[in-house]
């Protein structure tokens, strides 16, 4: 394989799509002799701006993937657990965590310019990395910038139920929910179905759900934050003991989102936020459906489980 040698115009693109950091002398140099890939060079040039700097053998480990890419047939990442956001016009992927040789830790920014193609299950999702994340921005749905938002704080009462939300179940005296403080305290002694929910999200989105669980305690107790009618679609669960502010993402398959018992259940919730996602977190990327384009949405998608506990992600050139 030869080397390859990029023109300035070609290199201050690369670099122009995925950092404003500037290079040292050298490196501009060095990757216009074709001795670094262009790639290599503007994730350098992130690190840099970051306040770090990466060692000459953490980009010669780089280097080496990223022309595996390039100029092979491309890398495949195990167990890449991630968040996708699938609805067009805001594709992304935010919030990577994962570990590969010669690849910076839960870092998605080298494949700017690449395609994805991310896999569970046998099904695929495939784009194009299209640029760095800035930072994650949202839609507030409950609580949020303003906790009142909704009634997320549950500041407000009528009688015995939390105004704004709907209850599930029905209540006696061993099923209920009451105000506690400020708070909202949901009970059941006696297996009963009890929970509270809204509909408010839009299907297929990425939602961002968070509370402060300020008590979950008693015999066989569990909650479910879970979503579609009855909250019949779990998305995570707590246990007795577990307690302060728990965050979960996941992409809604139904509007409706909520807290239901699992078991018995006595629980104690505080400042429920429901938000929309609306672009990455800094280490991940926003897509694209052809390269270099600018449609914001998936080229293919032959119905991945977007919930998925981790993904197989493919990278290659094209």
């Amino acid at each position: 394989m030869g080397i390859t040698h990029y023109s300035w115009d070609q290199y201050r693109r690369v670099v122009a799509g995925i950092s404003g950091a500037h290079l040292s002398w050298d490196m501009n140099r060095r990757v216009i002799a074709g001795l670094i890939e262009p790639e290599t060079a503007a994730w350098v040039a992130i690190k840099i701006a970051e306040g770090s700097s990466p060692t000459d053998a953490e980009k010669a480990a780089l280097d080496a993937q990223i022309k595996a890419i390039k100029y092979g047939s491309g890398l495949t990442i195990a167990n890449v657990v991630c968040n996708l956001s699938r609805v067009n016009g805001t594709a992304f992927v935010t919030n990577p965590t994962f570990t590969a040789t010669g690849l910076p830790a839960n870092d998605l920014r080298p494949f700017v310019g690449f395609k994805l193609s991310f896999a569970a299950a046998g099904k695929t999702l495939v784009g194009f990395g299209k640029a760095a994340g800035t930072g994650e921005t949202y839609t507030d749905l409950i609580g949020g910038t303003d906790p009142a938002l909704r009634n997320g704080n549950f500041a407000l009462w009528t009688g015995d139920n939390p105004n704004v939300w709907n209850l599930l179940g029905t209540e006696d005296g061993n099923t209920y929910i009451t105000e506690d403080s400020g708070k909202a305290h949901i009970v059941t002694t006696n297996y009963a179905t009890i929970g509270i929910f809204q509909s408010l999200a839009t299907p297929s989105t990425l939602n961002k759900c968070s509370f402060n669980i300020v008590s979950l305690v008693g015999v066989d107790s569990q909650m479910i934050l879970g979503q579609d009618n009855g909250m019949n679609s779990p998305i995570a669960s707590y246990y007795v003991g577990d307690s302060g502010v728990k965050t979960n993402y996941f992409v809604s398959t139904h509007s409706t989102v909520g807290v239901k018992r699992g078991s018995n259940l006595n629980v104690t919730l505080d400042d429920f936020v429901l938000q929309q996602v609306l672009a990455p977190s800094t280490t991940g990327l926003t897509v694209v459906s052809a390269l270099g384009g600018s449609t914001y949405n998936w080229t293919s998608d032959d119905g991945i489980a977007p919930n998925s506990a981790s993904f197989a992600l493919t990278i290659t050139r094209d």
